[in-house]
């Protein structure tokens, strides 16, 4: 969130606590972030910005820190890293699966047919979760769509619907990429490529 040029009204609210120094000495900071090591490249709106010729520069997770620790005011910074070294569960599995773009909503349903469980599928627009949850409902399958233009309580009725069934389908966009903790989910398919890391 505090990434530059983020969050507008964020970037204002930390200018503003900022400008009285004696205040800013005596205040303490806890800054809490799960993906404080996880290093991007910048955009590509960014890359094509830049004059004078120079290639930006990728971040490391060091200047990344300091940057925070900068904009933030930090004085005196105290950092617990509880990051484990390992990225992935020794339990999970990892498949690839190669085919032409008129296969895959073949390959999805075998899938789903052949390997029951709690199953999230990620789509990168809210089109494609549409199209698919249309064409998973005549095929009997009772996908829970998960989207930004969905109302809260929409979203929040198909994610208690997903956490209550063993055997439930949830098509979502990367709005639930992040910060949902929902316990026994056997499959995760990428329908489409993230566009991000």
């Amino acid at each position: 969130m505090i990434e530059k040029g983020h969050f507008q009204e964020l970037q204002q609210l930390l200018e503003r606590i900022n400008i009285n120094t004696g205040k800013r000495n005596l205040r303490q900071n806890f800054v809490f972030s799960a993906t404080l090591t996880l290093v991007h490249e910048p955009p590509t709106h960014i890359k094509k910005k830049k004059k004078g010729g120079k290639k930006p520069t990728r971040v490391t997770p060091g200047q990344k820190l300091q940057n925070i620790i900068s904009m933030l005011g930090i004085t005196n910074p105290k950092v617990v890293d509880v990051t484990k070294k390992t990225g992935t569960s020794g339990t999970l599995s990892e498949a690839c699966i190669h085919c032409t773009l008129e296969e895959k909503d073949i390959y999805l349903y075998y899938f789903l047919q052949r390997h029951l469980g709690r199953t999230l599928v990620f789509c990168n627009s809210i089109g494609c979760v549409r199209r698919l949850a249309q064409l998973l409902t005549l095929l009997q399958c009772k996908p829970l769509p998960l989207h930004a233009n969905m109302i809260q309580r929409q979203r929040l009725k198909n994610l208690e619907r997903f956490r209550d069934n063993t055997n439930a389908l949830l098509l979502a966009t990367d709005v639930a990429a992040r910060g949902l903790d929902i316990p026994g989910v056997e499959h995760v398919i990428h329908y489409q490529v993230p566009r991000t890391s």
